[in-house]
């Protein structure tokens, strides 16, 4: 299964300091890789919020960062995908938690009211096509309950599940899951398929073997993390739990289509 979109945000009590320094703020994203890391650098000055993006043309990628006075929030959108076990060693990826930390850092925010890591994944489940994988899920819910939908609205084109929770850390989850319908990575990756298509790329392979689609939020209330405790440190139990979450789900879903 393969990452197609990150998303961070740390909500903080309003930083005072952030709004004296979006002069610094720019200067910090610029000198990042000699001004290769964050290229195309913005403001929104009625926001008080500096801006960071990168597009890699050769790699299929884009990254954007945000900062203001209450927030750092980021995302990574992917054409080829990042496998889920290697998250960690991925540039764009590592650039926005080092970013993330060097704000935390140089305006000591270490006391958040949330912080969250949003993963979409798309995967191949192995001789299941996008039909197959929406049948099983249709077994999911109870044969009375689909009949009565059929009758009553007419054919079933797709469904899914959400599920609501916490763990014992204290880290909720809203994980939301469905068969892949055929184009719904280009819904999600708008930003990025603009980009392709202002660079004259042709942005999505087929995606007829895709059966499965996972999106899946973690996040943390009213909690402290240290500005010296690294971002990356936070993420990777949870990027564990997405991994075995994934593999979990896969297996039962070629478990049902065997049965």
């Amino acid at each position: 299964m393969a990452l197609h979109k990150l998303i961070l945000r740390l909500d903080f009590e309003p930083n005072f300091e952030i709004v004296d320094s979006t002069g610094k703020i720019l200067r910090l994203l610029h000198d990042r890789g000699e001004g290769k890391h964050w290229p195309d650098l913005g403001e929104v000055p009625e926001k008080h919020q500096v801006t960071g993006k990168n597009f890699s043309k050769d790699e299929g990628w884009l990254a954007s960062i945000s900062i203001d006075p209450v927030a750092i929030s980021g995302y990574l959108e992917s054409l080829e995908g990042i496998p889920l076990e290697k998250i960690g060693d991925s540039p764009p990826v590592q650039r926005l938690f080092k970013i993330v930390n060097l704000i935390r850092q140089k305006f000591s925010i270490s006391n958040f009211k949330r912080t969250g890591l949003r993963f979409f994944l798309f995967e191949e489940i192995t001789d299941m096509k996008n039909d197959t994988v929406r049948e099983v899920f249709l077994t999911f819910f109870k044969k009375e309950m689909v009949k009565a939908l059929h009758d009553s609205l007419g054919f079933i084109t797709d469904c899914g599940m959400a599920f609501d929770g916490a763990n014992d850390d204290g880290i909720q989850y809203h994980l939301k899951c469905g068969p892949y319908k055929k184009g719904e990575i280009e819904r999600y990756l708008q930003e990025l398929h603009s980009f392709c298509k202002n660079n004259d790329i042709f942005p999505y392979k087929p995606d007829s073997n895709t059966g499965l689609i996972i999106d899946i939020d973690f996040f943390e209330m009213d909690h402290q993390l240290h500005e010296t405790v690294g971002f990356a440190k936070w993420c990777m139990p949870l990027i564990e739990r997405a991994i075995n979450m994934r593999e979990a789900l896969s297996e039962h879903i070629l478990s049902c289509k065997r049965e």
